[in-house]
């Protein structure tokens, strides 16, 4: 089954090199610079899978009611 808000999968890619990343981090803890470089460069991947995913409005769009709701275009 395809995403409806990633058809193409470009926003699973964007996560997948997010958690990649985030993988890179060393064992020294979470102030350590180089693990603070790849906490945000993981982030920033993510907000790119974030914005493949929004609809046209600049939205989010997720089913709450678990009625099938299409963004208007």
């Amino acid at each position: 089954m395809t995403d409806r808000y990633d058809p193409t999968g470009e926003a699973a890619v964007w996560e997948r090199a997010a958690q990649l990343v985030a993988n890179m981090a060393l064992d020294t803890g979470p102030e350590d610079r180089w693990n603070v470089a790849l906490s945000q460069a993981s982030r920033a991947l993510e907000n790119e899978a974030r914005a493949v995913r929004q609809g046209t409005g600049g939205m989010y769009y997720r089913v709450i009611t678990g009625e099938d709701y299409t963004p208007q275009s």
